[in-house]
């Protein structure tokens, strides 16, 4: 291949030259018409600053799509530059080189680009609650042990990865997905508030909406779309079963402001809460003990031996705290 810049198209010797396929003797015929012509060259050193750029922060882009938006590309280019030098013959090669820029940015890099992507990850703390404020404006808030992966895409989606208990206040976006996942099961937010629990161990989830609107799915089949605000669904992964009912948004938000609120709760959905917020182990001695109900507002920050002990007064129950060499602790119900 004889390289001739005056009757071969620039976009063909451009490319050879840029993807390393030229010859020693190519190049060094290329470069020699470059220094013969300098509009050639100001155009050719523009151009390969931009496209080397691209090339390398994004070499994984399909090399299809890389050809076709450069050839449309260069196509503008050339129409623009040309009618350029009809218009402006006196300017300076800076100011070709600013337009050039300047056209590259508004024709190739929307097409060219990567949505960028930021992830992080969040572990609550046993009892702690956790919260983050994203970039959106999106509020998070995770109970005791609960942990989630959070992805950002751009401003067009948001991901949230959930093990555990979570409250989400979304503002309303139509150009912006949020996205809650649960193994194969996600929650679409459309703008709303809602808590939601996922406890992966015994495979139940937990949607409890008060404001806006949701959609339930298991990848992409919708299973619940209808609930409405002031509704939770209970949903059985084992089985299938959902169940929707009326829901208290204090009562059940209870745990974001720092408080345990029982109303006639068994007592083993209580050591459930306790083991979970204080990191302990429950064991019942006494399997009767476990349908006891309770009621009561306690707040979190109360230690675990003054509950148990509001616990004893109110009921039969008697308790036992054993503490392990390895730090642990279990708690015998009697």
């Amino acid at each position: 291949m004889c390289l001739d810049i005056k009757t071969i198209t620039l976009e063909k010797d451009f490319l050879h030259i840029l993807k390393g396929k030229a010859t020693k003797k190519e190049r060094s015929q290329f470069f020699e018409s470059l220094a013969h012509n300098s509009n050639l060259k100001s155009e050719f050193m523009a151009f390969q600053k931009i496209w080397v750029l691209n090339n390398m922060k994004y070499r994984s882009r399909d090399k299809k799509k890389i050809k076709k938006s450069f050839n449309r590309f260069w196509s503008d280019i050339n129409t623009s530059y040309s009618l350029y030098r009809r218009i402006w013959p006196t300017l300076s090669t800076a100011v070709a080189l600013l337009a050039i820029c300047l056209i590259v940015s508004n024709l190739l890099f929307k097409d060219l680009f990567f949505t960028s992507v930021e992830t992080f990850t969040i572990s609550s703390p046993k009892g702690n609650i956790s919260s983050v404020e994203l970039s959106d404006g999106s509020k998070l808030w995770f109970n005791s042990g609960a942990k989630a992966s959070v992805t950002v895409y751009n401003h067009d989606k948001i991901t949230v990865e959930l093990n555990g208990e979570a409250f989400f206040d979304i503002p309303h976006d139509k150009n912006r997905e949020f996205i809650i996942e649960m193994g194969e099961y996600s929650v679409y937010d459309l703008g709303t508030q809602f808590n939601l629990k996922y406890d992966k161990d015994n495979q139940l989830i937990n949607l409890s909406l008060f404001e806006g609107e949701v959609a339930f799915k298991k990848g992409e089949n919708n299973l619940y779309s209808d609930l409405l605000p002031g509704e939770a669904l209970n949903y059985n992964i084992k089985n299938a079963h959902k169940t929707v009912y009326q829901c208290d948004k204090d009562y059940i938000t209870a745990w974001k402001h720092g408080k345990f609120v029982f109303i006639d709760q068994p007592l083993i959905e209580i050591a459930k809460e306790l083991e979970e917020w204080y990191d302990v182990t429950i064991e019942f001695g006494n399997g009767e003990l476990k349908d006891d109900l309770f009621s009561g507002v306690i707040k979190r920050r109360t230690s675990m031996e003054h509950i148990l002990k509001v616990l004893q007064l109110t009921s039969n129950l008697n308790y036992a705290i054993d503490y392990q060499k390895d730090g642990s602790c279990y708690v015998i119900f009697e």
